[in-house]
């Protein structure tokens, strides 16, 4: 036990000393032990935090803390809570300390917080805040809390040792030695885990604090959700077998009963959430960035230049994936501005800070969004069938010709297809690149309208400068 053991006492809570044994990091142990370990371990998490974020800072990267903070940061004490009984005095007290530092640390991050929003900023804070908690697959940003998912990680922890303890008969009749044979009459034996019913029976009857911490945890999740029939939940004793769209297509033969009760409360957290939502007005941001299909793999693709967002954006961004006020915005709001001239005067705009007035791009599913991406493949499609070179939507064309200081402000220009290679009359036998922007969501006439002189755009912006 020296290289992966430590021997000692701790203490924290209200003075009490714990006795015990971390075992490959795992503490071994009375009550006290256990939770002073654990409130050890939740400093040393929330220790790393500052440092991170302040040297991210230096170089205003938001994105790229955001995505350590999402890949690193709020796992650090998965495996704590897989080993812990969350409903010991004072465990889940520590967790919900992680998640508040954890949640404060990635609102800095994005420069937005979904989850405490106020009255006046938002419809309804509270169902922001739950749709914020839902995972990506249910339109909401996936970063789990560690004292809610404490729970499903107790009960997968049990599933993946003690089934392990009693020797097991295989498929092909070999036997499979157990791990700890001396407890089979505490916990049943391996062939009695092989069953589909009562798995859990001779465990839980046993009376074993461990043995009771299980039952307690099942059946706080199992209160959640109503142990549906035909749910993970449906058993008191054992896990139920779950809904086919749980089941991995490869079924690498692993436990997955931590996956298998996450799902079945996350799906019924969405249920409640999209019927909280369908009771808001059609408009109401809340509602509609909910039922608009927005692009969310920034919350769960792993990083690559084709994700990559400056400090701009990444507010901006999950503003509009939630539906919430964009902070860059908020202080313009009601600025009044000229958008183009109509058969009946001039149209003006005011800008809101949901940013609707400024574009009507919302995401895939939105009208203007579909016509847009229509007229942009048909373009496309076209120009390779006269046998151009078209290239849609290229990232690097004009970034070598931004200054550096500028670039994070600028590299969102992305035109819609580009004609490599292009022959013009006029430019004496010289291929050249041709650019084109497909304009549905609105545009600048000055710059776009049909009697506009031949010459390039930064021409008519130096012409107006003042001489002096």
């Amino acid at each position: 036990m020296k290289e992966g053991s430590n021997v000692g006492t701790t203490a924290g809570r209200a003075g009490v000393v714990g006795r015990g044994l971390v075992i490959a990091g795992t503490p071994v142990g009375d009550p006290d032990f256990d939770v002073n370990f654990v409130k050890l371990e939740v400093d040393r998490v929330i220790g790393l935090i500052d440092p991170i974020y302040t040297l991210l800072g230096t170089i205003n990267a938001r994105d790229h803390a955001f995505h350590i903070h999402r890949l690193s940061l709020c796992h650090r004490l998965d495996y704590m809570t897989q080993i812990i009984n969350p409903l010991a005095d004072g465990v889940l007290a520590a967790f919900k300390d992680a998640d508040e530092t954890l949640r404060k640390a990635v609102a800095r991050a994005m420069g937005i917080s979904p989850y405490d929003q106020t009255a006046g900023a938002c419809a309804d804070p509270a169902l922001a805040c739950d749709r914020a908690n839902l995972p990506v697959r249910h339109k909401g940003i996936g970063l789990p809390g560690h004292a809610d998912v404490c729970f499903a990680a107790f009960v997968g922890g049990i599933e993946l040792t003690v089934p392990r303890f009693g020797q097991r008969t295989l498929e092909d009749g070999s036997i499979l030695p157990g791990l700890a044979e001396h407890l089979v009459e505490d916990t049943g034996t391996g062939d009695d885990f092989a069953k589909s019913k009562d798995r859990y029976k001779e465990f839980i009857a046993s009376g074993l604090p461990l043995a009771k911490a299980l039952a307690e945890c099942w059946e706080h999740m199992r209160t959640e959700t109503g142990a549906l029939t035909g749910s993970v939940f449906e058993a008191k004793n054992a896990p139920g077998q779950p809904p086919a769209e749980d089941i991995p297509q490869h079924d690498t033969g692993k436990p997955l009963l931590q996956r298998f009760c996450t799902r079945a409360r996350m799906r019924l957290r969405h249920a409640g959430a999209a019927r909280h939502m369908a009771l808001l007005p059609h408009d109401e941001p809340l509602r509609e960035a909910f039922d608009l299909d927005i692009p969310s793999e920034f919350f769960i693709t792993i990083p690559d230049a084709r994700l990559k967002c400056s400090s701009l954006d990444v507010p901006a961004m999950v503003a509009c994936y939630t539906g919430l006020e964009d902070p860059l915005l908020v202080e313009h709001r009601t600025h009044v501005f000229k958008d183009r001239n109509t058969t009946r005067g001039n149209l003006f705009r005011s800008v809101d800070p949901y940013g609707r007035s400024l574009a009507l791009d919302m995401g895939p599913g939105h009208a203007r969004y579909e016509l847009h991406n229509a007229i942009k493949a048909a373009a496309h499609q076209a120009a390779r069938l006269f046998g151009f070179h078209a290239v849609r939507q290229p990232t690097d064309l004009v970034a070598h010709a931004i200054k550096p200081e500028n670039q994070e402000r600028f590299m969102g220009l992305i035109f819609d297809l580009v004609i490599l290679r292009f022959n013009l009359p006029s430019s004496d036998g010289l291929p050249v690149t041709r650019t084109y922007d497909v304009k549905t969501d609105g545009c600048s006439e000055k710059y776009y309208r049909a009697s506009i002189p031949r010459g390039r755009a930064a021409d008519f912006r130096a012409a107006e400068v003042p001489a002096d």
